[in-house]
């Protein structure tokens, strides 16, 4: 099995969601989803999957 995890910081909120933005790795983010290395790009997640919180930056684990 393969794995790969890639590091995502809050970028902005939306009414019903958060939208994280992946980081580079120079510690910046990628700012157009089709520039080279951007694995996933701009990710929204639900504000209910976090309840009363929201984290700053995420971890997304792949696995296949």
């Amino acid at each position: 099995m393969l794995q790969k995890t890639i590091n995502f910081v809050l970028e902005k909120e939306t009414p019903g969601a958060l939208r994280y933005q992946e980081v580079d790795p120079c510690g910046g983010t990628f700012r157009a989803p089709n520039a080279p290395g951007c694995n996933i790009g701009p990710l929204y997640i639900r504000k209910t999957a976090f309840g009363n919180e929201q984290p700053q930056k995420i971890s997304i684990t792949i696995d296949w």
